[in-house]
């Protein structure tokens, strides 16, 4: 991801967002539009321009060649990167016997085509494009490059070391939140801590493990979450441990999860960088020589459960006073909040125990009603629920909301048609339809001034 730097001094205003970089670039798609900024034909990477307004230049009059020259404007660049991607399906129509849609199968031969039963071709098509999109919208949103899949032990979960296929190809807008938090990209008053009692019923705890060494030569290894790393004995067992944090702590703060490694004499510790997500460390028998050790859980993850009576409120009233004096530019027009169904359903829960109040805090956003709070839409993102509260990401970090504007959340592709566009063919000696779609696909966010989260 292409570093943002903000120029001292300068400020960003609602008309450059509009205006500078949005122009109407719209790919016939509803319901991703509604929740991302479309941008065509990127066929691997585009540049974003983001053109600093320019403010107090105008001075009082002053006879002859007095000007006084103020600083022009600043360009300050991001890159929209994409990935390929590809999704296929297979279909026979033998699915559909013994079924209500058994009468429009084709007979004879013909029977195993759905081309000769164009109303199964229209229901299978439907039911393709419909994936497709809430594909997009899932890695859009929550695409991860370092995303692995999960172990279960017991109800924890931790990282195995293998990527998951279904978010691996390119980074969604959460995962770039939560990186641009985690680097100060985005400010920490502009981020919401909710993993608190202020908010949850159950505070999440990360999981912390300590690997003690023992012996007095060789190598063994040390697996921590699925992947194995070579410790090398040296000198003595505290330099030994200090060796193996120095060679390989980086690399696995890389990895998902962001376990930080450190060491405190021969002992190698291990701890999750996510609240709630547990963590896994074995030690080898020695590889060569006698260089071993064994582990115990120095702290167990604690994974949240449901939020206060009442806790939503508190958190979009704390986004609401930690949004930037840019973004609440937009409060009258492009602002929402996209939460997480238990922080949406919580809020109505608050106001169906005050008299009136819910509907007096709904409005309808493209037909649809739903609530807001200070006039801001408050946009129920279902799927969010339904991934961190599954096996793909632990069930960790389960309650989430943001405060920006759609405007702000890129998802590019290399074409305005391509992800519309399915090719179809049946194989007869497979007997089998097939059906089929190649496209691009990357998001960026434009400006780290218009997003404040809460986590």
């Amino acid at each position: 991801m292409a570093s943002l730097v903000i120029p001292s001094g300068l400020t960003y205003v609602q008309k450059d967002l509009l205006h500078q970089f949005f122009t109407p670039l719209f790919i016939d798609n509803p319901i991703l539009n509604e929740q991302f900024t479309l941008i065509p034909d990127v066929k691997t990477s585009r540049e974003l321009v983001m053109i600093s307004p320019l403010d107090k230049i105008t001075k009082g009059y002053q006879r002859g060649t007095s000007f006084i020259s103020s600083t022009g404007v600043v360009i300050t660049p991001k890159t929209l990167t994409v990935a390929r991607m590809k999704a296929q399906v297979e279909q026979t129509p033998d699915e559909f016997w013994q079924s209500v849609y058994q009468v429009l199968v084709a007979s004879g031969v013909d029977a195993n085509d759905v081309e000769n039963s164009p109303e199964l071709k229209s229901i299978i098509i439907k039911a393709y494009t419909d994936a497709m999109t809430r594909d997009a919208i899932r890695q859009g949103w929550m695409g991860d490059t370092t995303l692995e899949t999960m172990t279960a032990t017991g109800s924890l979960y931790s990282p195995n070391g293998t990527l998951n296929e279904h978010y691996k190809e390119y980074t969604g807008i959460i995962p770039r939140i939560k990186e641009m938090v985690r680097t100060g990209e985005i400010a920490a008053a502009q981020v919401v801590d909710i993993n608190t009692s202020t908010y949850q019923n159950v505070v999440a705890v990360n999981a912390k493990k300590t690997a003690t060494l023992t012996g007095t030569s060789g190598t063994a290894n040390v697996t921590i979450n699925g992947v194995a790393y070579l410790a090398t004995f040296a000198s003595d067992l505290t330099t030994t441990a200090a060796n193996f944090v120095t060679a390989y702590a980086a690399t696995i703060l890389a990895r998902h999860g962001r376990c930080v490694v450190t060491s405190s004499g021969a002992s190698i510790i291990v701890e999750a960088g996510v609240p709630g997500m547990n963590v896994l460390v074995t030690v080898s028998a020695a590889v060569s020589g006698n260089l071993t050790g064994s582990v115990a859980a120095t702290t167990a993850a604690v994974r949240n459960t449901t939020l206060k009576a009442g806790a939503a409120v508190a958190i979009l009233q704390a986004l609401y006073e930690a949004r930037t004096d840019e973004l609440a530019e937009f409060d009258a027009t492009e602002s929402r909040f996209d939460v997480t169904r238990s922080v949406y359903e919580n809020y109505l829960a608050y106001l169906q125990t005050q008299s009136g109040a819910e509907a007096a805090f709904s409005t309808l956003v493209n037909g649809v009603r739903t609530l807001t709070f200070n006039g801001i839409p408050v946009m129920k993102r279902p799927d969010w629920d339904k991934r961190w509260k599954s096996a793909d990401f632990g069930y960790v970090q389960p309650h989430f909301a943001l405060l920006s504007t759609h405007k702000n959340y890129v998802w590019g592709t290399d074409s305005t048609d391509d992800i519309a566009q399915v090719e179809a063919w049946y194989e007869k000696k497979d007997q089998m339809n097939y059906f089929r779609t190649q496209y691009c696909a990357g998001t960026q966010i434009v400006h780290p001034v218009y997003v404040t989260v809460a986590q």
